[in-house]
């Protein structure tokens, strides 16, 4: 089973934008029941009834994708704990032997609120997550493995 790990504010926007896909589906489904009433003209009618049932059914895949994705989340809190790579973080790491530092700043699955962040589910991102200072890990990147070695962590949002 795959986890989906979100901040609380992206969460709470991912949320929001479940409810807007469930008013849109159910706007498509009154806009077919117009279109059989709108005009005489059978092809006319065809034609915007075969269009709202494609759109309704494309966004009724991609609800059921991201409803998926809700029944499997797990909300992060980027406080807790400190040591540890988890969304809200930004990681400090050296990539394989004498390699300057890179650091990445890992978001919610879907990331709305960190500007510059990359998803969880980003590979290298993937890899990182629950790991402390001081561990490492490998991760294929164009057909070559690299090693990754943890050298801090640290919360993106300022302490209060």
């Amino acid at each position: 089973m795959n986890r989906y790990y979100f901040l609380a504010q992206d969460y709470r926007y991912f949320e929001r934008r479940l409810d807007e896909i469930e008013r849109m589906i159910r706007e498509l489904s009154e806009k077919d029941g117009d279109t059989s009433r709108s005009t005489d003209d059978p092809y006319y009618e065809n034609f915007l009834y075969t269009e709202h049932s494609r759109s309704q059914f494309k966004w009724c895949r991609r609800l059921l994708e991201l409803l998926h994705i809700r029944d499997n989340a797990k909300i992060i809190s980027p406080e807790e704990p400190d040591n540890l790579v988890l969304p809200g973080k930004r990681a400090t790491y050296r990539m394989g032997k004498n390699k300057s530092l890179r650091s990445l700043l890992v978001g919610s699955y879907l990331n709305f609120t960190l500007e510059q962040a990359v998803a969880c589910s980003h590979p290298v991102a993937r890899k990182l997550l629950g790991k402390k200072p001081g561990e490492t890990c490998t991760v294929k990147i164009h057909d070559e493995t690299i090693r990754l070695f943890i050298v801090g962590v640290k919360s993106a949002y300022p302490t209060v």
